[in-house]
């Protein structure tokens, strides 16, 4: 099966970065272009050869075509993919809750939650708002027996 002309170029810029990689990221990434090329693979046969799932050939062939030649080094995919508010937001819905005196570490966290579910429209687990309040610098009061160090 003859290579169109978009192929080889492709090919041409994946051999010249696989002969500068340095590193096996780097080297998979190349790989991922030129197997399915040379050799006619699929994308299953690919990730086998390369010991990495489909979605991750799929993934380093994209990165390749978006980096130039490859040559950038590639981001991780951290990040809050799962997030119901964006930090920013998150920080200025908090902010005001938290951050008034007569709390002082006591929060109505019940009505916390409802005022939140409002904002995301949807319902929320507990411990989602317990781990949001915490990421923001607030933490429940210690019981006063925990605190003088008595036993339970």
């Amino acid at each position: 099966m003859p290579i169109s002309r978009k192929d080889e170029a492709v090919v041409e810029r994946a051999v010249a970065a696989l002969r500068r990689a340095e590193t096996a990221a780097r080297l998979r990434q190349c790989l991922a272009i030129l197997i399915p090329i040379w050799t006619g693979a699929g994308i299953g046969k690919t990730a086998a050869l390369l010991g990495v799932s489909e979605a991750a050939v799929r993934r380093l062939r994209h990165r390749f075509a978006h980096d130039g030649a490859g040559d950038q080094p590639t981001a991780t995919r951290g990040g809050r993919r799962r997030a119901l508010l964006p930090i920013e937001q998150e920080r200025s819905f908090v902010t005001p809750w938290i951050a008034q005196p007569q709390h002082r570490g006591e929060l109505d966290v019940a009505a916390f939650r409802a005022a939140y579910e409002e904002r995301v429209g949807r319902t929320v687990a507990k411990s989602t708002i317990y781990r949001l309040l915490a990421r923001h610098g607030w933490r429940p009061d210690e019981p006063a027996s925990a605190a003088r160090g008595d036993a339970v």
